[in-house]
Formats: structure tokens, sequence, C-alpha cells
């Protein structure tokens, strides 16, 4: 298995993709298409669906590498990055929709650490995670 920066980069900026294009501030979103009143039902449902698809795809991934425990760590790992982040650059100047970024940027990097911990527990130690169907 080889893992890069580009592997990293390319898990974090799926993450984001798929975290944005539910809901983001700028208007340009699944949830904003649905409330705007205008298209047809059915390309809404399956854009929906699809997304619903995705987003329990890597759920499913990041509780699988890295566990109830594992996830909690992560998120408040990642939430306390953001919020040190956030005092050394003084976010309170921020708008509303700035601010709307901030859970939205945490949730996409916890994905993004589930999607990548696999390949970077084998880079570091050698273990290679299976998961056996049952």
């Amino acid at each position: 298995m080889h893992f890069d920066w580009r592997g990293g980069l390319a898990r974090v900026l799926f993450s984001l993709f798929i975290v944005f294009a539910v809901y983001n501030p700028s208007g340009r979103s699944y949830w904003h298409w649905l409330r705007d009143g205008t298209g047809h039902f059915w390309p809404k449902l399956t854009v929906g669906l699809l997304l619903l698809l995705v987003h329990a795809a890597v759920v499913a991934t990041l509780f699988g590498t890295l566990g109830r425990k594992g996830v909690a760590l992560v998120s408040v790992a990642v939430v306390s990055g953001w919020v040190t982040v956030a005092e050394l650059t003084d976010v309170g100047s921020l708008s509303r929709d700035g601010l709307a970024i901030m859970p939205l940027g945490v949730i996409s990097l916890v994905y993004a650490a589930g999607l990548s911990w696999s390949l970077i527990h084998h880079r570091l130690a050698g273990i290679s995670h299976v998961e056996v169907l049952k």
C-alpha cells in the first residue's frame, strides 16, 4: 500500500466536498436546492439518496477503522485544534456564515482521518486492517 501527502490531500478534499455538498453557508448546497422550491422531485431525491449513501459509507469506514473511542478521540483533537486556531486568529470578527463553517470543517477533518487511518497505521507500524464480512 502506498500513502503519501497526495493521498491524504485527496481524502481531505473528498471529505470537504461531501460535507459541504450537503450544506454550506454560500447558498449553493443540497439543502438550499431542496428549499428553493424549484426543480423536480425525482432528481432531488436521487441526489439526496446518493449523498446519504456516500455519507453512510464514510461513517461506516470511520467507525470501522477508528472505533467509537477513536472517533471520539479524533473529534476532540480536531475540535481542540480548531478552537486553538480560532483563538489565535481572532474568530470573534467572523460573520455568522464564517462561524457556520467551523463545525462543517470539523466533520470533514474527522471524516478524512477515518478514511486515512488504515493507510497511516500501515505506513507507521506495518499493520494492515482487514474487515471480515460475516
